[in-house]
């Protein structure tokens, strides 16, 4: 939802989202700003960037382009 909608991490601290997520699941408690600002999204890149990598690696060639 937060990447969906581009929304930035503090969302998960509003309290629309909160209530949404208490009547959805009651049980489950929702992650701090930090922590996706700090764990998760970190490790995402770290993801994305080792598979950019590899995919580079593998590639015969490789071009550019831009658009103004």
């Amino acid at each position: 939802m937060i990447v969906l909608d581009n929304q930035p991490f503090s969302v998960v601290e509003n309290k629309g989202f909160k209530r949404l997520f208490a009547v959805l699941e009651r049980k489950y408690s929702i992650p701090s700003r930090p922590y996706f600002s700090k764990t998760v999204i970190p490790e995402i890149y770290e993801k994305c960037q080792s598979r950019v990598a590899e995919m580079l690696a593998d590639a015969r060639f490789i071009s550019f382009t831009t658009d103004f």
